[in-house]
């Protein structure tokens, strides 16, 4: 009989543990780490950025306190437009992060975080991306920024962002176009529509209301390591449509 009991015991313990992983992977491939920022701003004077989490078809991101694992010790990166970068301080608020800086020439600023979460979730390693770009001055590129590697989605505008008007959203893995990925979109009446990019790494849509717009890109790597066999990579960036 007690051979019975420790057997159901650990059953039921097994089952917890599948039923956790199973619901942690649910979250995670739904969530995104996202930067929110002004898109055009003016020599000397401060920018302001803010660093959300949580799951992009929400109203409500997630507070800070219940962010996964060690989600909230990312590093938010400033890439200069001559091409030098610099990690920016940030600090905690009640369900986001907020940081600032001050450029003092022309040119496009990007942000990024590229954040490769500590707890692994069968055998999986999950890592959380951001991209935002901030024009300052008269353009003086038409081309988007290229970053360092990873899983970047970024958008090549002139001006600021129109309802009806298309917007074209570029991903890039590793400093290279990636084709045939699915990009879903999250507009600000919870409605969401899925594109998939073409062979030029590019997938657009046309934003019907104005408001925060979330785009996000999902990619899988299968990996051989001691620790885990794939890497899932959730690339995020936020636009403001006028």
């Amino acid at each position: 009989m007690p051979h019975l009991i420790l057997n159901i015991m650990n059953t039921f313990k097994t089952i917890v543990m599948l039923v956790l992983f199973a619901s942690q992977a649910t979250q995670l491939s739904a969530h995104a780490l996202w930067i929110e920022t002004a898109a055009f701003g003016k020599r000397g004077v401060q920018q302001h950025v803010k660093v959300y989490y949580g799951e992009p078809g929400d109203e409500k991101p997630d507070k800070v306190a219940d962010w996964w694992s060690d989600v909230s010790t990312f590093t938010l990166w400033l890439h200069l437009p001559n091409g030098s970068k610099q990690a920016l301080p940030v600090n905690a608020a009640d369900d986001h992060f907020t940081a600032t800086f001050t450029p003092e020439t022309d040119g496009a600023y990007t942000l990024t975080i590229a954040h490769k979460v500590k707890d692994l979730v069968d055998e999986t390693q999950y890592q959380f991306n951001s991209t935002a770009v901030v024009q300052i001055g008269k353009p003086i590129q038409t081309s988007v920024p290229i970053v360092d590697g990873e899983l970047h989605v970024l958008q090549e505008r002139t001006s600021e962002l129109k309802r009806n008007k298309p917007i074209g959203n570029l991903v890039l893995f590793g400093q290279k176009p990636l084709p045939e990925v699915q990009v879903e979109v999250f507009a600000p009446s919870r409605w969401s529509q899925h594109a998939e990019t073409d062979e030029f790494g590019k997938a657009g849509f046309v934003p019907e209301w104005k408001g925060r717009y979330l785009i996000e890109v999902i990619h899988t790597e299968q990996v051989k390591t001691d620790n885990y066999k794939q890497i899932v990579r959730i690339a995020a960036t936020c636009l403001r449509v006028h």
